[in-house]
């Protein structure tokens, strides 16, 4: 592994080694992104809930939804169908990307 990687959670500040909500190592090793997102289980010693990533069609495009279920912090991205879909997130995900933004709130139901 390159280096010590910047972390992707949107309310990570010097995450450390971390328990983890399921653990693959191949996923890891090959998707660390999107991973250390889905899986992360605590935040500064602080239980965590994980990310969600949501795939739907809206206006003859595929995209992606991002959610971060601890900061209820979600951010969308297109994504091209032709391509690998995992490098695809990961990319999109450690990448630079739409700014996160608040969930909207529907009384009564938690985002995913």
């Amino acid at each position: 592994m390159a280096g010590k990687r910047k972390s992707v959670l949107p309310s990570a500040e010097g995450n450390g080694s971390q328990p983890f909500h399921f653990h693959d190592k191949g996923f890891a090793e090959e998707w660390p992104g999107l991973f250390e997102f889905l899986a992360t289980a605590t935040d500064n010693e602080k239980e965590r809930k994980g990310g969600s990533v949501s795939l739907f069609a809206d206006r003859g495009r595929l995209k992606a939804c991002f959610t971060d279920r601890q900061t209820q912090l979600m951010f969308y991205a297109d994504l091209n169908p032709a391509l690998g879909l995992q490098g695809q997130l990961e990319a999109i995900l450690t990448g630079e990307h739409e700014a996160w933004q608040p969930t909207k709130k529907n009384p009564g139901k938690p985002v995913f």
